[in-house]
């Protein structure tokens, strides 16, 4: 598939880029949750409708994530909760179906530098504290 690969980072820090067939089956069998130097993850532009709970209990439990990407997908359910997910600095779940108030689902993000939840559906307020985030740079909220 065009454009969906996964970014491996390798111990000599050399980025190494490999297409990977992406499908629901992949997610949900959790090969991605069992590469410990996986850095990053981008499955956006997948048509997915569902994140599975195993994915985000796994991917929570790999040490060195950092970016985690579901953006332009068919995603309508409620954020899932993000506890484990220590190093993760980004993350973008726009252009979506969620919906739902934006939560303490987002507490177990402690470093979160970037988060898009943009052209979703989400309603209610915005939590005055975003998670445990004390970095929040950039905070993405466009058409909800």
């Amino acid at each position: 598939m065009e454009g969906n690969y996964v970014q491996f980072q390798p111990l000599l820090h050399h980025p190494i880029f490999f297409p990977i067939l992406l499908s629901i089956t992949l997610i949900s069998s959790n090969v991605l949750c069992h590469i410990d130097a996986l850095e990053s993850v981008d499955l956006s532009n997948n048509h997915l409708s569902s994140i599975p709970s195993g994915f985000i209990t796994g991917s929570g439990n790999l040490s060195g994530l950092r970016g985690l990407e579901f953006s332009r997908n068919r995603l309508s359910c409620f954020l899932p909760n993000f506890d484990g997910f220590l190093k993760l600095e980004f993350s973008d779940l726009s252009h979506n179906t969620l919906s739902g108030m934006i939560s303490s689902h987002m507490d177990g993000l402690v470093i979160l530098k970037i988060l898009s939840l943009g052209y979703n559906e989400f309603t209610g307020f915005v939590p005055t504290h975003l998670g445990k985030s004390m970095v929040l740079g950039q905070l993405g909220l466009p058409c909800n």
